[in-house]
């Protein structure tokens, strides 16, 4: 119920969807080739990495070159994701 509640699909929605294994290839290449960009990005490449990894593929290097942008806010605004996306979007997130 808790993760349901963060992103709103349930069980019934991800049925007979394709598994992350199936794009990991893809993944693994485009991240390869990119500097990543993301807000608070510890959790998300450690996820990201485990998920690559399960799915027979290298992951996400310690040292793979990656912009976090929370980290940015931090310094310069002081800022969460929600008023870092209405100041450059100019919308709510």
């Amino acid at each position: 119920p808790e993760v349901i509640a963060v992103h709103g699909l349930t069980d019934a929605d991800l049925q007979d969807q394709p598994r992350f294994a199936e794009f990991a290839p893809r993944i693994q290449q485009l991240i390869d080739s990119a500097i990543l960009v993301a807000h608070n990005c510890r959790m998300d490449l450690a996820l990201l990495h485990y998920e690559l990894v399960r799915a027979g593929q290298t992951g996400v290097s310690p040292n793979h070159p990656v912009i976090d942008t929370h980290a940015i806010e931090n310094l310069v605004n002081g800022h969460n994701l929600n008023a870092l996306y209405q100041r450059y979007c100019g919308a709510p997130l």
